[in-house]
């Protein structure tokens, strides 16, 4: 979890054209992390500004594939918990900042 966290600080000291790659590399391993893990990047994303248009294409991508990891694993927790014990502390992630 950290290891993701320090690979999106690390794009802030990076080339331009690394950025993009390493922007890629969170969106894919969003698809297969733990809720936590989602939402300490997450907030380590919301530190930036967001007025780029990789920093956009960021949160877009990001927030499909989380939102897409969040499901799976609540739905899965549910077959074994009535209550699942899985949860996020941002909702929807950037959909909210999407349609503000």
């Amino acid at each position: 979890m950290k290891n993701v966290a320090s690979l999106f600080k690390l794009a802030n000291t990076r080339h331009e054209s690394e950025v993009t790659i390493i922007y890629e590399i969170i969106c894919s391993l969003a698809e297969f992390i733990k809720v936590d893990a989602l939402d300490t990047i997450y907030s380590e994303i919301l530190k930036c500004s967001i007025n780029s248009e990789k920093t956009i294409s960021l949160l877009k991508n990001f927030t499909i594939k989380a939102i897409t990891n969040y499901t799976k694993q609540k739905s899965f927790l549910s077959t074994f918990f009535k209550k699942s014990k899985n949860s996020n502390k941002y909702g929807n992630y950037a959909l909210d900042l999407f349609f503000k």
